[in-house]
Protein backbone atom coordinates (compact mmCIF):
# COMPACT_ATOMS: atom_id res chain seq x y z
CA UNK A 1 0.00 0.00 0.00
CA UNK A 2 2.83 2.39 0.94
CA UNK A 3 4.59 1.44 -2.31
CA UNK A 4 1.49 2.28 -4.35
CA UNK A 5 1.15 5.65 -2.60
CA UNK A 6 4.80 6.49 -3.38
CA UNK A 7 4.29 5.67 -7.10
CA UNK A 8 1.14 7.79 -7.22
CA UNK A 9 2.93 10.73 -5.59
CA UNK A 10 5.80 10.44 -8.06
CA UNK A 11 3.40 10.41 -11.03
CA UNK A 12 1.57 13.48 -9.71
CA UNK A 13 4.89 15.28 -9.27
CA UNK A 14 5.87 14.57 -12.89
CA UNK A 15 2.50 15.84 -14.16
CA UNK A 16 2.89 19.04 -12.11
CA UNK A 17 6.39 19.67 -13.52
CA UNK A 18 5.11 19.16 -17.10
CA UNK A 19 2.27 21.58 -16.37
CA UNK A 20 4.62 24.23 -14.99
CA UNK A 21 7.09 23.90 -17.90
CA UNK A 22 4.27 23.69 -20.45
CA UNK A 23 6.08 20.83 -22.18
CA UNK A 24 4.08 18.22 -24.08
CA UNK A 25 4.97 14.67 -23.03
CA UNK A 26 4.64 13.45 -26.66
CA UNK A 27 5.29 15.10 -30.06
CA UNK A 28 3.14 13.96 -33.01
CA UNK A 29 3.86 14.89 -36.68
CA UNK A 30 6.37 17.30 -38.23
CA UNK A 31 7.76 20.21 -36.27
CA UNK A 32 7.55 23.76 -37.67
CA UNK A 33 10.66 25.89 -37.48
CA UNK A 34 11.43 29.50 -38.37
CA UNK A 35 14.80 30.97 -39.35
CA UNK A 36 15.47 34.40 -40.91
CA UNK A 37 11.81 34.66 -41.85
CA UNK A 38 11.72 31.24 -43.54
CA UNK A 39 9.23 28.72 -42.22
CA UNK A 40 10.21 25.11 -42.72
CA UNK A 41 9.65 21.56 -41.59
CA UNK A 42 12.17 18.75 -41.26
CA UNK A 43 11.75 15.14 -42.32
CA UNK A 44 14.50 12.56 -42.75
CA UNK A 45 17.03 15.30 -41.98
CA UNK A 46 15.85 17.35 -44.97
CA UNK A 47 14.10 20.72 -44.84
CA UNK A 48 11.00 21.76 -46.74
CA UNK A 49 10.19 25.48 -47.02
CA UNK A 50 6.56 26.11 -46.11
CA UNK A 51 6.34 29.89 -45.89
CA UNK A 52 8.08 33.24 -45.59
CA UNK A 53 7.43 36.08 -43.14
CA UNK A 54 10.51 38.18 -43.87
CA UNK A 55 10.63 41.56 -45.63
CA UNK A 56 13.43 41.00 -48.18
CA UNK A 57 12.60 41.77 -51.80
CA UNK A 58 15.53 39.87 -53.31
CA UNK A 59 15.46 36.29 -52.04
CA UNK A 60 18.52 34.05 -52.19
CA UNK A 61 16.95 30.95 -50.75
CA UNK A 62 19.48 29.28 -48.43
CA UNK A 63 20.68 25.76 -49.17
CA UNK A 64 20.56 24.90 -45.45
CA UNK A 65 18.37 25.93 -42.55
CA UNK A 66 19.11 24.95 -38.97
CA UNK A 67 21.81 22.63 -40.25
CA UNK A 68 19.35 20.79 -42.52
CA UNK A 69 19.66 20.70 -46.33
CA UNK A 70 16.80 22.55 -48.08
CA UNK A 71 15.53 20.15 -50.78
CA UNK A 72 11.90 21.17 -51.32
CA UNK A 73 9.91 24.34 -51.73
CA UNK A 74 6.49 23.32 -50.50
CA UNK A 75 3.18 23.93 -52.22
CA UNK A 76 2.03 27.53 -51.80
CA UNK A 77 5.13 28.45 -49.76
CA UNK A 78 5.38 31.98 -51.25
CA UNK A 79 1.96 32.16 -52.91
CA UNK A 80 0.52 35.68 -53.30
CA UNK A 81 3.55 37.35 -51.71
CA UNK A 82 3.36 41.01 -52.79
CA UNK A 83 6.90 41.99 -51.73
CA UNK A 84 9.52 39.79 -53.35
CA UNK A 85 10.93 40.94 -56.70
CA UNK A 86 13.57 38.28 -57.40
CA UNK A 87 14.22 34.69 -56.39
CA UNK A 88 17.31 32.51 -56.66
CA UNK A 89 16.70 28.83 -55.97
CA UNK A 90 19.86 26.93 -54.94
CA UNK A 91 21.13 23.63 -56.38
CA UNK A 92 20.14 21.84 -53.16
CA UNK A 93 16.45 22.12 -54.12
CA UNK A 94 15.12 19.15 -56.11
CA UNK A 95 11.40 19.94 -56.13
CA UNK A 96 9.29 23.09 -56.51
CA UNK A 97 5.76 22.51 -55.25
CA UNK A 98 2.49 23.52 -56.83
CA UNK A 99 1.58 27.23 -56.65
CA UNK A 100 4.79 27.84 -54.70
CA UNK A 101 5.22 31.35 -56.17
CA UNK A 102 1.90 31.88 -57.94
CA UNK A 103 0.39 35.34 -57.63
CA UNK A 104 3.69 37.02 -56.69
CA UNK A 105 2.78 40.10 -58.68
CA UNK A 106 6.04 42.00 -58.06
CA UNK A 107 8.33 39.13 -58.97
CA UNK A 108 10.44 40.05 -62.04
CA UNK A 109 13.34 37.55 -62.18
CA UNK A 110 13.71 33.88 -61.27
CA UNK A 111 16.79 31.66 -61.34
CA UNK A 112 16.16 27.95 -60.80
CA UNK A 113 19.01 25.68 -59.71
CA UNK A 114 20.25 22.66 -61.65
CA UNK A 115 18.85 20.01 -59.30
CA UNK A 116 15.14 20.80 -59.70
CA UNK A 117 13.57 17.87 -61.54
CA UNK A 118 9.89 18.70 -61.54
CA UNK A 119 8.35 22.17 -61.55
CA UNK A 120 4.95 21.89 -59.89
CA UNK A 121 1.59 22.89 -61.28
CA UNK A 122 0.93 26.67 -61.20
CA UNK A 123 4.45 27.16 -59.73
CA UNK A 124 4.82 30.73 -61.06
CA UNK A 125 1.38 31.34 -62.56
CA UNK A 126 0.00 34.86 -62.41
CA UNK A 127 3.40 36.51 -61.83
CA UNK A 128 2.41 39.33 -64.13
CA UNK A 129 5.71 41.27 -63.93
CA UNK A 130 7.96 38.23 -64.38
CA UNK A 131 10.18 38.93 -67.41
CA UNK A 132 13.27 36.77 -66.95
CA UNK A 133 13.46 33.08 -66.04
CA UNK A 134 16.50 30.80 -65.95
CA UNK A 135 15.52 27.14 -65.79
CA UNK A 136 18.20 24.81 -64.44
CA UNK A 137 19.73 21.97 -66.42
CA UNK A 138 18.15 19.25 -64.25
CA UNK A 139 14.52 20.08 -65.00
CA UNK A 140 12.63 17.34 -66.88
CA UNK A 141 9.00 18.44 -66.47
CA UNK A 142 7.53 21.94 -66.68
CA UNK A 143 4.24 21.41 -64.86
CA UNK A 144 0.64 22.22 -65.62
CA UNK A 145 0.14 26.01 -65.85
CA UNK A 146 3.65 26.55 -64.41
CA UNK A 147 4.02 30.02 -66.02
CA UNK A 148 0.40 30.63 -67.02
CA UNK A 149 -0.60 34.31 -67.26
CA UNK A 150 2.97 35.58 -66.87
CA UNK A 151 2.09 38.38 -69.25
CA UNK A 152 5.47 40.20 -69.11
CA UNK A 153 7.62 37.16 -69.93
CA UNK A 154 9.36 37.87 -73.26
CA UNK A 155 11.91 35.07 -73.64
CA UNK A 156 12.24 31.60 -72.21
CA UNK A 157 15.17 29.20 -72.59
CA UNK A 158 14.11 25.59 -72.15
CA UNK A 159 17.03 23.25 -71.34
CA UNK A 160 17.42 20.03 -73.33
CA UNK A 161 16.82 17.97 -70.18
CA UNK A 162 13.11 18.81 -70.35
CA UNK A 163 11.02 15.94 -71.76
CA UNK A 164 7.53 17.33 -71.19
CA UNK A 165 5.98 20.79 -71.34
CA UNK A 166 2.74 20.46 -69.39
CA UNK A 167 -0.75 21.58 -70.33
CA UNK A 168 -1.18 25.38 -70.18
CA UNK A 169 2.50 25.73 -69.11
CA UNK A 170 2.96 29.10 -70.87
CA UNK A 171 -0.67 29.83 -71.70
CA UNK A 172 -1.46 33.56 -72.02
CA UNK A 173 2.20 34.58 -71.85
CA UNK A 174 1.27 37.34 -74.26
CA UNK A 175 4.74 38.96 -74.49
CA UNK A 176 6.84 35.93 -75.54
CA UNK A 177 8.28 36.63 -79.01
CA UNK A 178 10.05 33.38 -79.88
CA UNK A 179 10.22 29.82 -78.68
CA UNK A 180 12.64 27.00 -79.38
CA UNK A 181 11.64 23.50 -78.33
CA UNK A 182 14.96 21.70 -77.71
CA UNK A 183 15.89 18.11 -78.41
CA UNK A 184 14.68 16.00 -75.53
CA UNK A 185 11.15 17.40 -75.42
CA UNK A 186 8.73 14.67 -76.53
CA UNK A 187 5.37 16.07 -75.46
CA UNK A 188 3.94 19.57 -75.81
CA UNK A 189 0.80 19.63 -73.71
CA UNK A 190 -2.66 20.93 -74.49
CA UNK A 191 -2.83 24.76 -74.58
CA UNK A 192 0.89 24.87 -73.66
CA UNK A 193 1.41 28.15 -75.57
CA UNK A 194 -2.22 29.15 -76.04
CA UNK A 195 -2.68 32.85 -76.87
CA UNK A 196 1.04 33.63 -76.90
CA UNK A 197 0.13 36.15 -79.53
CA UNK A 198 3.56 37.81 -79.91
CA UNK A 199 5.40 34.63 -80.94
CA UNK A 200 6.80 35.16 -84.45
CA UNK A 201 9.35 32.32 -84.45
CA UNK A 202 8.80 28.67 -83.53
CA UNK A 203 11.38 25.88 -83.75
CA UNK A 204 10.33 22.28 -83.07
CA UNK A 205 13.09 19.72 -82.58
CA UNK A 206 13.15 16.22 -84.08
CA UNK A 207 12.35 14.63 -80.70
CA UNK A 208 8.82 16.02 -80.40
CA UNK A 209 6.26 13.24 -80.94
CA UNK A 210 3.02 14.85 -79.79
CA UNK A 211 1.54 18.35 -80.11
CA UNK A 212 -1.44 18.71 -77.78
CA UNK A 213 -4.83 20.21 -78.49
CA UNK A 214 -4.74 24.02 -78.79
CA UNK A 215 -0.98 23.97 -78.03
CA UNK A 216 -0.34 27.04 -80.22
CA UNK A 217 -3.92 28.23 -80.73
CA UNK A 218 -4.23 32.02 -81.16
CA UNK A 219 -0.49 32.53 -81.59
CA UNK A 220 -1.41 35.39 -83.88
CA UNK A 221 2.17 36.49 -84.65
CA UNK A 222 3.34 33.12 -85.97
CA UNK A 223 4.08 33.20 -89.73
CA UNK A 224 5.39 29.71 -90.56
CA UNK A 225 5.46 26.24 -89.02
CA UNK A 226 7.52 23.18 -89.88
CA UNK A 227 6.37 20.04 -88.10
CA UNK A 228 9.23 17.51 -88.05
CA UNK A 229 9.01 13.85 -89.05
CA UNK A 230 9.17 12.78 -85.40
CA UNK A 231 5.66 14.12 -84.73
CA UNK A 232 2.95 11.46 -84.96
CA UNK A 233 -0.01 13.42 -83.61
CA UNK A 234 -1.30 16.97 -84.12
CA UNK A 235 -4.03 17.75 -81.60
CA UNK A 236 -7.32 19.46 -82.26
CA UNK A 237 -7.13 23.26 -82.71
CA UNK A 238 -3.34 23.04 -82.24
CA UNK A 239 -2.70 26.02 -84.56
CA UNK A 240 -6.20 27.39 -85.06
CA UNK A 241 -6.61 31.14 -85.06
CA UNK A 242 -2.97 31.78 -86.03
CA UNK A 243 -4.10 34.62 -88.25
CA UNK A 244 -0.66 35.52 -89.67
CA UNK A 245 0.41 31.97 -90.46
CA UNK A 246 1.21 31.71 -94.18
CA UNK A 247 3.05 28.39 -94.67
CA UNK A 248 2.80 24.97 -93.02
CA UNK A 249 4.89 21.88 -93.67
CA UNK A 250 3.69 18.68 -91.99
CA UNK A 251 6.15 15.81 -91.51
CA UNK A 252 5.72 12.30 -92.86
CA UNK A 253 4.95 10.60 -89.53
CA UNK A 254 1.76 12.49 -88.69
CA UNK A 255 -1.06 9.98 -88.96
CA UNK A 256 -4.06 12.01 -87.91
CA UNK A 257 -4.59 15.75 -88.13
CA UNK A 258 -6.87 16.82 -85.28
CA UNK A 259 -10.17 18.62 -85.59
CA UNK A 260 -9.81 22.38 -86.26
CA UNK A 261 -6.00 21.90 -86.37
CA UNK A 262 -5.42 24.95 -88.64
CA UNK A 263 -8.90 26.44 -88.80
CA UNK A 264 -9.18 30.20 -89.04
CA UNK A 265 -5.61 30.70 -90.31
CA UNK A 266 -6.86 33.33 -92.71
CA UNK A 267 -3.47 34.11 -94.36
CA UNK A 268 -2.41 30.48 -94.81
CA UNK A 269 -1.66 30.01 -98.51
CA UNK A 270 0.69 27.03 -98.70
CA UNK A 271 0.32 23.63 -97.01
CA UNK A 272 2.48 20.54 -97.46
CA UNK A 273 0.83 17.45 -95.98
CA UNK A 274 3.22 14.59 -95.17
CA UNK A 275 3.03 11.15 -96.76
CA UNK A 276 2.00 9.43 -93.52
CA UNK A 277 -1.28 11.26 -93.01
CA UNK A 278 -4.38 9.06 -93.20
CA UNK A 279 -7.05 11.35 -91.71
CA UNK A 280 -7.59 15.06 -92.27
CA UNK A 281 -9.75 15.93 -89.28
CA UNK A 282 -13.06 17.70 -88.91
CA UNK A 283 -12.69 21.40 -89.85
CA UNK A 284 -8.89 20.96 -90.05
CA UNK A 285 -8.47 23.86 -92.52
CA UNK A 286 -11.89 25.49 -92.18
CA UNK A 287 -11.95 29.23 -92.95
CA UNK A 288 -8.40 29.27 -94.36
CA UNK A 289 -9.57 31.85 -96.83
CA UNK A 290 -6.17 32.47 -98.51
CA UNK A 291 -5.40 28.81 -99.23
CA UNK A 292 -5.18 28.42 -103.03
CA UNK A 293 -3.84 24.91 -103.56
CA UNK A 294 -3.61 21.80 -101.45
CA UNK A 295 -1.96 18.50 -102.37
CA UNK A 296 -3.59 15.53 -100.65
CA UNK A 297 -1.18 12.57 -100.45
CA UNK A 298 -2.32 9.11 -101.53
CA UNK A 299 -2.10 7.84 -97.95
CA UNK A 300 -5.19 9.80 -96.89
CA UNK A 301 -8.28 7.63 -96.49
CA UNK A 302 -10.69 10.14 -94.98
CA UNK A 303 -11.31 13.85 -95.45
CA UNK A 304 -13.31 14.91 -92.42
CA UNK A 305 -16.46 16.97 -92.31
CA UNK A 306 -15.90 20.70 -92.96
CA UNK A 307 -12.16 19.94 -93.51
CA UNK A 308 -11.75 22.68 -96.15
CA UNK A 309 -15.09 24.44 -95.69
CA UNK A 310 -15.04 28.14 -96.66
CA UNK A 311 -11.54 27.94 -98.15
CA UNK A 312 -12.75 30.47 -100.66
CA UNK A 313 -9.47 30.81 -102.62
CA UNK A 314 -8.83 27.15 -103.55
CA UNK A 315 -8.90 26.85 -107.35
CA UNK A 316 -8.50 23.11 -107.91
CA UNK A 317 -8.67 19.88 -105.95
CA UNK A 318 -7.64 16.32 -106.74
CA UNK A 319 -8.95 13.54 -104.51
CA UNK A 320 -6.52 10.58 -104.68
CA UNK A 321 -7.65 6.96 -105.03
CA UNK A 322 -6.75 6.22 -101.40
CA UNK A 323 -9.58 8.43 -100.12
CA UNK A 324 -12.71 6.45 -99.30
CA UNK A 325 -14.80 9.09 -97.56
CA UNK A 326 -15.34 12.78 -98.26
CA UNK A 327 -17.09 14.17 -95.19
CA UNK A 328 -20.09 16.43 -94.91
CA UNK A 329 -19.43 20.04 -95.97
CA UNK A 330 -15.80 19.05 -96.66
CA UNK A 331 -15.39 21.66 -99.44
CA UNK A 332 -18.49 23.74 -98.76
CA UNK A 333 -18.39 27.24 -100.30
CA UNK A 334 -15.00 26.73 -101.94
CA UNK A 335 -16.33 29.02 -104.61
CA UNK A 336 -13.11 29.41 -106.63
CA UNK A 337 -12.72 25.69 -107.44
CA UNK A 338 -12.90 25.29 -111.20
CA UNK A 339 -11.34 21.82 -111.42
CA UNK A 340 -12.32 18.74 -109.41
CA UNK A 341 -10.82 15.28 -109.90
CA UNK A 342 -12.43 12.36 -108.08
CA UNK A 343 -10.27 9.28 -108.56
CA UNK A 344 -11.64 5.75 -108.54
CA UNK A 345 -11.57 4.66 -104.88
CA UNK A 346 -13.93 7.18 -103.30
CA UNK A 347 -17.05 5.39 -102.01
CA UNK A 348 -18.93 8.14 -100.13
CA UNK A 349 -19.52 11.82 -100.88
CA UNK A 350 -21.02 13.43 -97.78
CA UNK A 351 -23.94 15.81 -97.59
CA UNK A 352 -23.11 19.32 -98.88
CA UNK A 353 -19.53 18.19 -99.57
CA UNK A 354 -19.23 20.53 -102.59
CA UNK A 355 -22.24 22.76 -102.01
CA UNK A 356 -21.79 26.35 -103.25
CA UNK A 357 -18.63 25.50 -105.19
CA UNK A 358 -19.88 28.04 -107.66
CA UNK A 359 -16.78 27.99 -109.93
CA UNK A 360 -17.09 24.28 -110.72
CA UNK A 361 -18.05 23.59 -114.36
CA UNK A 362 -17.99 19.80 -114.68
CA UNK A 363 -18.11 16.73 -112.41
CA UNK A 364 -17.39 13.08 -113.13
CA UNK A 365 -18.34 10.73 -110.31
CA UNK A 366 -16.38 7.45 -110.61
CA UNK A 367 -17.82 3.92 -110.45
CA UNK A 368 -16.39 3.40 -106.94
CA UNK A 369 -18.88 5.88 -105.44
CA UNK A 370 -21.94 4.21 -103.93
CA UNK A 371 -23.51 7.17 -102.14
CA UNK A 372 -24.02 10.84 -103.03
CA UNK A 373 -25.16 12.83 -99.99
CA UNK A 374 -27.92 15.38 -99.84
CA UNK A 375 -27.07 18.82 -101.31
CA UNK A 376 -23.61 17.46 -102.21
CA UNK A 377 -23.38 19.69 -105.32
CA UNK A 378 -26.30 22.06 -104.79
CA UNK A 379 -25.91 25.71 -105.78
CA UNK A 380 -22.91 25.03 -108.03
CA UNK A 381 -24.19 27.75 -110.31
CA UNK A 382 -21.57 27.31 -113.10
CA UNK A 383 -21.85 23.52 -113.27
CA UNK A 384 -22.82 22.48 -116.82
CA UNK A 385 -22.15 18.72 -117.03
CA UNK A 386 -22.45 15.80 -114.59
CA UNK A 387 -21.62 12.14 -115.16
CA UNK A 388 -22.64 9.73 -112.39
CA UNK A 389 -20.94 6.30 -112.13
CA UNK A 390 -22.71 2.96 -112.24
CA UNK A 391 -22.36 2.10 -108.53
CA UNK A 392 -24.39 4.99 -107.14
CA UNK A 393 -27.56 3.49 -105.71
CA UNK A 394 -29.27 6.52 -104.26
CA UNK A 395 -28.91 10.18 -105.18
CA UNK A 396 -29.42 12.31 -102.04
CA UNK A 397 -32.03 14.99 -101.58
CA UNK A 398 -31.18 18.31 -103.26
CA UNK A 399 -28.00 16.66 -104.65
CA UNK A 400 -27.76 19.03 -107.65
CA UNK A 401 -30.49 21.53 -106.84
CA UNK A 402 -29.89 25.14 -107.84
CA UNK A 403 -27.31 24.27 -110.55
CA UNK A 404 -28.86 26.79 -112.91
CA UNK A 405 -26.44 26.20 -115.86
CA UNK A 406 -26.53 22.39 -115.70
CA UNK A 407 -27.49 21.21 -119.18
CA UNK A 408 -26.24 17.61 -119.42
CA UNK A 409 -26.57 14.77 -116.88
CA UNK A 410 -25.61 11.11 -117.30
CA UNK A 411 -27.09 8.90 -114.57
CA UNK A 412 -25.35 5.54 -114.01
CA UNK A 413 -27.00 2.16 -114.48
CA UNK A 414 -26.93 1.33 -110.75
CA UNK A 415 -29.10 4.22 -109.57
CA UNK A 416 -32.43 3.13 -108.06
CA UNK A 417 -33.54 6.33 -106.34
CA UNK A 418 -33.38 9.94 -107.54
CA UNK A 419 -33.85 11.84 -104.29
CA UNK A 420 -36.13 14.62 -103.12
Amino acid sequence: MKKAKKLMSLLLAVIMVIGVLNVAPFTVGAVDYTSDGYKYTVSNSKATLTGYTGSSTALNIPSTLGGYKVTTIGSGAFENNKTISSVTIPNSVTSIGGSSFSGCTKLTTVSIGNSVDNMGNYAFSGCTLLNKVTIGSGTTIIGYSAFRDCTSLKTISIPNTVTKIGDYAFSNCTSITSISIPSGVKTIGACAFYNCKQITSLTLSNDVTSIGSSAFEKCGGLTSVTIPNSVTSIGGSSFSGCTRLTTVSIGNSVDSMGNYAFSGCTLLNKVTIGSGTTIIGYSAFRDCTSLKTVSIPNTVTEIGGYAFSDCTSITSISIPSSVKTIGVFAFYNCKQITSLTLNNGVTTIGSSAFQKCSGLTGVTIPNSVTSIGGSSFSDCTKLTTVSIGNSVDSMGNYAFSGCTLLNKVTIGSGTTIIGY
